[in-house]
């Protein structure tokens, strides 16, 4: 079944797991999948880039502690490359470790 939100880039593969699953288990295991906004959505962000589970999704919203790590993510791009290189990253806010990178599909 396709997504309904009218802003989500999630192509129908990535929509059906949490991106944060490789570095920690989801909590409650099988807890419902949120679109990730990147910026989040209150500081303008309107594109759903990922899905996450709702601890993940907190966690790099809010820069709270999960599994002792401060979570972060952003949209990187290859210098020099088109904007279809684009890479979805959850790094740890303080060491600055990049923990996931998903490339994301082609921008409209």
């Amino acid at each position: 079944m396709p997504c309904d939100y009218i802003e989500c880039f999630v192509s129908e593969q990535r929509h059906r797991r949490c991106s944060a699953r490789v570095i920690s288990r989801c909590w409650p295991e099988g807890a419902p999948l949120e679109h990730q906004h990147v910026p989040k959505k209150s500081q303008g962000g309107r594109r759903a880039e990922a899905v996450l589970c709702n601890a993940h999704h907190g966690s790099c919203d809010s820069a709270l502690r999960y599994n002792g790590r401060r979570l972060g993510n952003r949209i990187d791009t290859e210098p020099g490359e088109p904007l279809d290189k684009r890479t979805y990253v959850i790094f740890d806010r303080d060491t600055r470790e990049v923990l996931v990178e998903e490339e994301l599909g082609v921008l409209p």
